[in-house]
């Protein structure tokens, strides 16, 4: 079913930076169902974590600078937990790669990569 248009809006900050286009916005909208708030419900409880186990496995933690669902705090915690540093790129909320400027996210990715491969 649709979600209606308050709960939209009042989503769409979660979601969304301001520089993505209507268009697009519609177009991701229509993915979104109507359990997409309890999902934002259970994302905003703050677990425990076991401390994490120690691996030589690398670990590359991206978020996004308005981002109100992870929030930058809320990443670089998780990369603490894993030992490593957190990468926050600006201007851009939890939608990412569908913003306007996901290959500021993208080249991000693409630099670890090179440190890893």
């Amino acid at each position: 079913s649709r979600l209606s248009d308050g709960l939209l809006a009042t989503l769409r900050p979660f979601y969304f930076s301001d520089a993505v286009e209507p268009k697009m916005l519609a177009e991701a909208l229509r993915h979104l169902s109507g359990e997409s708030p309890r999902v934002l419900f259970d994302l905003s409880l703050r677990l425990h974590w076991a401390p994490a186990r120690l691996s030589t496995t690398p670990v590359f933690v991206l978020g996004a600078e308005g981002d109100r669902i992870s929030t930058p705090d809320d990443t670089r915690a998780t990369a603490s937990h894993h030992h490593t540093s957190a990468t926050i790129v600006p201007g851009m909320a939890h939608m990412m790669m569908l913003d306007p400027a996901w290959l500021t996210a993208a080249r991000a990715l693409e630099v670890w990569m090179a440190t890893v491969a």
